[in-house]
């Protein structure tokens, strides 16, 4: 019971994270859509906000479960392999591969040979920054802060420690 209710766990995340979460294929419960369920500005409770509640409730459990479904799916219909036929997979196909990439991303580094990065320069040369919020708010700071020096006096006490 565990295993299922892990993958019910991992298909409620993916559909949190990758399939909209509690927003349906057709807008009519949200904000932005026809505002009948909820009111700009409204912050009571009405049944309208309640049904639009319930109704992203369950959208959201109807995609974890064809998560969870499609899951037993490809676990019933691809074979079972065994420990040694995986092991022995990784170790003649996926480490060589893995390998290959890093050798080659290092020559590309080290060459520099051209990226995507280049067909968008941006001034100051590689390590510039490209986010411009960033480079924004270092524009606004541009004087130092001040150092706060404090003056702190120990005295001793009458038995030696501090």
């Amino acid at each position: 019971m565990a295993e299922y209710g892990s993958m019910y766990l991992v298909s409620g995340l993916a559909a949190i994270l990758f399939f909209g979460g509690w927003n349906g294929p057709i807008p009519i419960f949200g904000p932005d859509a026809l505002n009948w369920a909820y009111q700009p500005g409204q912050v009571g409770w009405t049944w309208l906000g309640f049904a639009a509640c319930c109704a992203g409730l369950v959208n959201m459990m109807l995609k974890a479960v064809v998560g969870v479904t499609v899951m037993m799916w490809v676990r019933w219909t691809l074979p079972r392999l065994r420990i040694d036929q995986v092991l022995t997979t990784c170790l003649k196909y996926c480490v060589p591969l893995a390998a290959a990439c890093f050798v080659g991303a290092m020559l590309w580094q080290l060459l520099e040979a051209p990226s995507l990065n280049d067909l968008a320069p941006v001034k100051g040369g590689k390590a510039a920054v490209r986010e411009t919020w960033i480079s924004d708010r270092a524009k606004e700071s541009e004087h130092p802060a001040k150092a706060v020096t404090k003056e702190v006096s120990f005295e001793q006490s009458p038995g030696g420690t501090l």
